[in-house]
């Protein structure tokens, strides 16, 4: 018959510290920290791997690319945005003259680098705050990777500067009202080289400071 009392003396007394510790995540975490990106600058770097949709290949490698945004409205900002990546290919392939074995082509290397402006739509979920890009801009290719093998070999992309169009989507984890970390996809449609070079796409984490 004691066995309850004791209980609901200590049960009332531990349940307020666990309803006060639950109110305080919840504040600290639902504090709307993004509020204040309205007429706000922020720079955002993020080391990225990419891809370059060039032949079966797709030559892989990495980078760096930088945003520049100025927030218009809780929501919406001005991006501008650049990338530098360097990738490695390997040799192709092609049919031997009497059919009987394959030749194996020189590989390479190249680099692709781009610059774009446009819009990032944000929405906030408590802190984490996912965000969607579109943009245009222009992408450029430049290498020696070979395609095919033998002395009629022809340059893989002597040179490509293409006009493209850019979309993405990133999510951010909001550290403070400056700082936060997450990642970025991007992908890259090079609207005037589709039959060359249709596309390119790269993904990484990201570091943003706002001022």
């Amino acid at each position: 018959m004691e066995a309850s009392p004791r209980w609901t003396a200590r049960g009332p007394a531990r349940l307020p510290r666990f309803v006060a510790l639950g109110l305080a995540a919840g504040l600290i975490f639902a504090t709307p920290v993004a509020s204040a990106r309205k007429r706000r600058v922020r720079i955002g770097v993020q080391p990225v791997y990419a891809l370059a949709f060039v032949d079966r290949r797709d030559p892989s490698g990495g980078g760096v690319g930088v945003d520049l945004a100025f927030g218009v409205t809780d929501a919406l900002s001005l991006r501008v945005s650049g990338l530098v990546s360097f990738h490695s290919a390997g040799g192709l392939t092609t049919p031997s003259s009497d059919g009987t074995g394959e030749l194996v082509g020189a590989g390479g290397t190249m680099s692709a680098f781009g610059a774009f402006a446009g819009l990032t739509y944000a929405l906030d979920v408590l802190r984490i705050v996912p965000s969607f890009d579109l943009g245009i801009g222009v992408l450029g290719l430049r290498g020696d990777p070979r395609f095919g093998a033998g002395p009629g070999a022809q340059l893989l992309l002597p040179q490509v500067n293409a006009l493209a169009i850019e979309l993405g989507f990133g999510a951010d984890y909001l550290i403070s009202r400056r700082w936060s970390v997450g990642f970025v996809v991007r992908y890259h449609a090079l609207l005037t080289e589709l039959e060359r070079a249709p596309s390119f796409l790269y993904v990484g984490p990201r570091g943003s400071v706002s001022f």
